[in-house]
């Protein structure tokens, strides 16, 4: 499979806070980039729960295309080649239609072209992306963008918020009825807030965290054991942890390990 003969230090992937102020819109910025010298392969995305503003540059694609990435329950699995990067913005969960005045079920599980769905967007920040020649140039386009739409943004639903960051906090293992009462809601209205703002379930939510707090362990020089990590997260055996990965993510944690290890990640926020 490509995905498992990817040469180290061929791709990276690092991240960068944006800074207090837009921090309620945005949880980062990011660049993943291509060795020029990398064949094709199959680059694996695991589901994060949130939406994402993406700009995608490379052979071929001089112009760049900006996309909106939905939230999802899988993986997404996009070919790249060598020479291309991504520039790309991960709002937090619930703030897609209020920042980007984009409703979630409009891109769940897709890939649209932001022209399409966020003209105000694409207009904004394409030229720009285009002309970037570094992560921090393109970072800068974004903010610039983002700042000057701060005034005029409704904020995020607060119970909407006040759960994602409970479930965020305790690696998705906090039940949903305690996350609702926590978040001032009863559960069945934070079922129906959250699907409408986040594009999931709650439990679904917690399903994706539960696995990322995990996915540490695929980049330590000295993983632990995966029974180790299945007990210290949650779940009830390394049966059900390898169900979870390959549901989430498309791998067994021990299929998935080889590829994840082959990014070098640099301030990688879990």
């Amino acid at each position: 499979m490509a995905d498992e003969t990817i040469e180290e230090n061929r791709l990276s992937y690092r991240e960068s806070r944006p800074g207090v102020v837009l921090d309620e819109y945005v949880q980062c910025f990011a660049e993943f980039a291509v060795d020029p010298d990398c064949p094709p392969f199959d680059h694996r995305i695991m589901p994060d729960g949130c939406c994402h503003l993406s700009f995608v540059r490379g052979p071929g694609q001089p112009m760049g295309r900006l996309s909106i990435v939905g939230p999802r329950l899988g993986p997404l699995v996009v070919p790249m080649r060598g020479g291309q990067v991504c520039w790309d913005v991960k709002l937090r969960p619930g703030a897609c239609e209020p920042f980007l005045g984009v409703r979630v079920e409009d891109v769940v599980d897709e890939v649209v072209a932001a022209a399409e769905v966020t003209p105000r967007a694409h207009a904004a920040v394409q030229s720009g992306l285009t002309e970037s020649r570094s992560a921090g140039d393109a970072w800068r386009v974004f903010a610039e963008a983002f700042l000057a739409w701060l005034a005029a943004a409704p904020p995020v639903d607060p119970s909407v918020a006040r759960a994602v960051r409970l479930i965020e906090e305790s690696g998705g293992r906090a039940p949903v009825s305690e996350v609702a009462a926590a978040a001032g809601v009863s559960e069945r209205e934070l079922q129906r807030r959250f699907q409408r703002l986040v594009g999931l379930s709650p439990k679904q939510f917690a399903r994706i965290r539960r696995l990322r707090s995990c996915v540490g362990n695929l980049i330590r020089e000295e993983p632990e054991q995966w029974g180790i990590v299945a007990v210290r997260h949650g779940y009830s055996d390394q049966a059900h942890l390898t169900r979870e990965f390959a549901e989430l993510s498309g791998l067994p944690p021990t299929d998935l390990q080889p590829y994840i290890r082959s990014i070098a990640h640099h301030d990688v926020i879990p």
